[in-house]
């Protein structure tokens, strides 16, 4: 069977090896070297981790290289931010999702950056608490340092 998918595909090879130049290999090293620390005056950080990601017990690891940076790393205990993905969104659902929602936000503190790791979370963060919410990723390699906080 490979033998006759094999000539069909042969035609992708060149645009497969134009990607595949591009796309860079990452390895622990590569990836190491890329991690910038934390600013020597940064105030600290309160972390929401996304519902699936504690549901999964990997919400540590995200804590754990963020303080390998040197941050200061408050975790929220607020297992939902209240948007369930595009649950908030829904208007039979709003008023729920909002409720759900301030429950986290009696958990942030302005004094200190706010990161989340879902999408729906860093919304409904943005959204009610009028915050700039970040995703670890960009403090882990952000993509120009002089932008960071």
């Amino acid at each position: 069977m490979i033998d006759q998918e094999l000539p069909r595909l042969d035609r992708f090879r060149e645009g497969v090896e134009r990607h595949a130049a591009s796309v860079r290999r990452t390895t622990p090293a590569s990836f190491e070297a890329d991690l910038v620390d934390a600013p020597a005056d940064h105030p600290g950080l309160t972390y929401h981790a996304h519902c699936q990601q504690r549901t999964l017990d990997a919400d540590a690891h995200t804590v754990a290289v963020l303080e390998a940076l040197g941050y200061d790393v408050a975790t929220t205990d607020v297992e939902c931010c209240g948007m369930a993905g595009s649950f908030g969104y829904k208007t039979d659902y709003y008023d729920l999702s909002v409720a759900v929602g301030e429950d986290l936000l009696d958990q942030l503190d302005d004094d200190r950056q706010t990161v989340a790791s879902g999408t729906s979370c860093q919304e409904q963060i943005a959204d009610l608490a009028a915050a700039d919410v970040r995703h670890p990723v960009e403090l882990v390699a952000p993509s120009d340092a002089s932008a960071r906080f």
